[in-house]
């Protein structure tokens, strides 16, 4: 089988057209992606938590697939494969076009809830802010009364003396 293997990874396919057997090879390898809820769509009983689809079940599953089916094959894929969204990377991008489709509703509550946090926090910051500033602002009249107290009286020079002095040497 190794040698098979390598001569089919090796082969270059680009050129052909991709066939309906090749579909279905495709979503031979998506359904590893198929949530637990959806068996039922697929007339697959209720597994395990630690159980998955056995081969002969994706053979016989990819046999006769619907387009109803190969919708949901793909949409658990897609939400299989948005795990690894975070920040503003490209996967979290395509996670919020998703959501924005998908579940519009829930994704307002849930920018929504976002967005009633971040301004809590931000109207607690910018009353720490005021606050600080007007400890500030005490504070610099008194440190400057300080200061004039304390600088030593130093007599200061005109500087027409200064530079005389200067051209004289």
């Amino acid at each position: 089988m190794r040698l098979y293997q390598k001569q089919i990874l090796d082969v270059d396919t680009s050129e052909s057209k991709f066939t309906q057997d090749e579909e279905k090879m495709i979503y031979f390898f998506l359904l590893s992606s198929l949530r637990r809820e959806h068996f039922g769509v697929f007339g697959i009983g209720e597994k395990k938590a630690y159980q998955h689809l056995e081969d002969e079940e994706k053979m016989n599953i990819i046999a006769n697939l619907t387009a109803k089916q190969k919708a949901v094959i793909r949409r658990d894929f897609l939400i299989d494969n948005f795990k690894g969204a975070y920040g503003n990377n490209a996967a979290a991008t395509l996670l919020l076009d998703f959501a924005r489709k998908h579940m519009p509703d829930t994704l307002a509550e849930i920018e929504s809830g976002y967005n009633e946090v971040y301004e809590k926090r931000h109207k607690r910051i910018e009353e720490r802010k005021a606050a600080l500033l007007a400890k500030e602002r005490q504070t610099k009249p008194e440190e400057a009364a300080e200061a004039e107290n304390t600088q030593p009286t130093a007599e200061v020079q005109p500087e027409e003396h200064t530079q005389t002095e200067e051209v004289a040497a």
